[in-house]
Formats: C-alpha cells, structure tokens, sequence
C-alpha cells in the first residue's frame, strides 16, 4: 500500500490530543475537529483481505485424474476420463464465468482501495490547514497558545517591596509559595526573610540578568503552561505582578482557572495589577510595548468570583505623594468648598493610587 494509513491517523490523534492539553482546543473545537476526523479510519482487515483476494481470484480448469491401482483402479480411471471428456466443455464455461466474475470483484476492489488512497494524499497539508483555521478561532475566542513575555516591572514596584508586608497574613504559614512573575528576587527575599518557602518562575532567565539569584529558588518556564502541568492542591500560595495586563481575555481566565486548581485548599493568591483608574498610571502604562490592556479591578474580582475563589477583594495599594498630587486652595465658604472638591476629584482621576492587589482563596 502506497500510504500508511495508519500512522497518519495516529499523527492526527496526537496532535489533536496535544492542543487539547495545552487548552488551545475547547470542547467546541475538539468537535470540529472531531467532525472533521472520525470517518478517516481504515481497518487493518482491508489489506490482509484484498491481498488474499488478489492472490485467489484465478479459477484453474485443469482437473488432477487421480491414479488407481489394480483393475477395478485402471476401470475407476477409465470411467473419470469419459466424464471428464464428456463433462469438460460445460465446466470450462462454467469456470471461465466465475473466473470472469472474480476478475471483475477484484478489479473494483482494487479501484475503491486506490481511490480511498487518494483520499488519503496530502492528508497531512490538510490536517495543517484545519489546523490553521482553528488556531484563527481560538485565537478570536482570546484561548490562543502564545509565549507569555514579561515587561520590564514599573519602578514604583521595584521600589515599595514594604507592600509586601500586607501580603504577609495570606502566605504566612504555607509552603511552595511561587512567585510567577519574577523579574527579580524582591518578593523572594520578603518570603525567606519570614520563614515562608518560595521559589520564582521565569520565562525567560535574561531578565535576571545582573541580579544576584545565589540562594533562591528560581525555576525557567512560561507561566501558563508551568501551572497547567502542576498537581492539583500542590501550591501554598500564588503572586503575580502585572501579568494579567499582559494577557488576552482567555489566558487570564486560563491563569486564575490553573491557579485555583493547583493551589491547596485554604491558599491564596494575589494578583498585583497597574490602577486603570489614575490617569498618571496609564501614561507610563501605554509606553511598554509588551502590554495588552488595562485591567480593571472591579472586572477581575468578578471573575475570581466566578471561578469559585472566596474572600475576594480588591485592595488599593501605593498611593502617590501629596506633592505629586494638585494642591488644595485656602478658601473658605462656599466657593472654597466646591474648588477644593474639585481638585479631590481631579486628585483621584489623576493620580489616586498606583496599583491594586486582587485578593482570593480557594475554599477549605
């Protein structure tokens, strides 16, 4: 046989299997995928059988007259001749039809066979292509496969490691605490220093170029595949910092959806996002090339909601200086009371805070 059915469809089913595990294919998609694949399958019968027929369709005409001894053998012989002289010309018509009709069986079987090979003939172009086109809708659908690439981490960040200290009461006490976004070894530090075990994960290590890792535990891999392949209720807590601003709709909902499942029952995680609400903020926002979208806390709380975390809150965090902020006039009256609450609502738009901490637990 000209192609090995078999093996392609064993291609089929591990690509097929493959997206499935890395979340690229849905439930809708692996039906279409389905669809597209069922019928394909060629049973391994068919060749051992089509060979059988074309190896046994010819019909032989020539009788063996078998040989006996003794008289009543040589009367025996002599009668089997008369009938064979005598029976001959029928059974060679007879013969020469089924021999004509087998011809004829095998020569369709053999035709279906190669036109069901044909079939077959750059299968695997297809199969691309199929594919192509569902990574299209997947990729529509916000669920497809990328690398995660982290942006350079706000200074601000960089500089206020004091906020950990109001994460300390969700991880005190837990163990395998990973920071999935680390750009440095700041939350790290903040976790050895408080008895907490912590390791970081890193998509890529150049980002911890210059920075002094002797000691931590810093792990290479992208953050969405690396919780994806975790154990269920293995984690003791997550923290992750500006990383859902780099994520599409479906990754982040993948994130907090693998989150949840390989955190232990009673853990946390914190997820640390830019204030979408500070117009200051969205200025340095929009100059890293590398992020999505804003993302807004009230959004997010909503869908750690939904995925089954509990105790989820929204906390405000590093608020800009009084002197960044625009000044209250002396004023009294009522005209002074209308300025100065202007200026507190033009204060909050403006500046307010810097980030939030997105806040949930999975369920005992």
């Amino acid at each position: 046989m000209g192609v090995d059915v078999k093996k392609i469809m064993e291609e089929i089913e591990r690509r097929v299997e493959e997206k499935k595990r890395k979340g690229i294919y849905t439930e809708d998609l692996d039906a279409i995928a389905n669809e597209v694949l069922r019928n394909t399958e060629m049973p391994d019968e068919v060749e051992y059988y089509l060979q059988k027929v074309n190896t046994s369709w010819y019909l032989d005409d020539q009788t063996v007259t078998t040989i006996h001894g003794g008289v009543k053998g040589k009367l025996l012989l002599l009668e089997k001749k008369i009938v064979k002289i005598l029976v001959r010309p029928w059974l060679c018509k007879v013969v020469d039809t089924q021999r004509d009709f087998n011809s004829l069986v095998v020569k369709v079987l053999n035709a279906l066979v190669r036109k069901f090979e044909r079939s077959f003939v750059g299968i695997d172009g297809k199969i691309k292509r199929i594919e192509h086109k569902l990574e299209g809708v997947a990729k529509r659908m916000g669920v497809y496969e990328r690398p995660i690439a982290l942006s350079i981490q706000p200074a601000f960040l960089r500089q206020e490691t004091r906020r950990f200290e109001k994460y300390l009461k969700y991880f005190a006490g837990r163990k395998d605490v990973v920071d999935v976004t680390c750009r440095d070894v700041a939350f790290l530090k903040f976790m050895q220093e408080n008895g907490i075990k912590a390791y970081g994960v890193v998509s890529d290590k150049k980002l911890l170029e210059g920075i002094d890792t002797n000691g931590f535990d810093i792990r290479e891999g992208d953050v969405l595949d690396y919780l994806f392949e975790l154990p269920s209720d293995l984690l003791g807590g997550i923290f992750a910092s500006v990383l859902a601003e780099l994520l599409t709709p479906g990754e982040l909902r993948r994130f907090l959806a693998s989150s949840y499942d390989v955190l232990e029952p009673g853990a946390y995680v914190v997820v640390e996002i830019l204030n979408p609400h500070s117009v200051s903020v969205l200025r340095d926002f929009w100059q890293d090339i590398v992020a999505l979208r804003p993302v807004s806390p009230e959004a997010l709380v909503i869908v750690f909601k939904e995925l089954g975390f509990v105790n989820v809150e929204a906390i405000p965090m590093l608020p800009f200086s009084e002197g960044d902020a625009l000044r209250h006039v002396d004023l009294d009256g009522v005209v002074g009371k209308v300025i100065n609450g202007n200026i507190r609502k033009l204060n909050e738009m403006l500046f307010g805070y810097r980030c939030y901490a997105v806040v949930g637990r999975k369920p005992e």
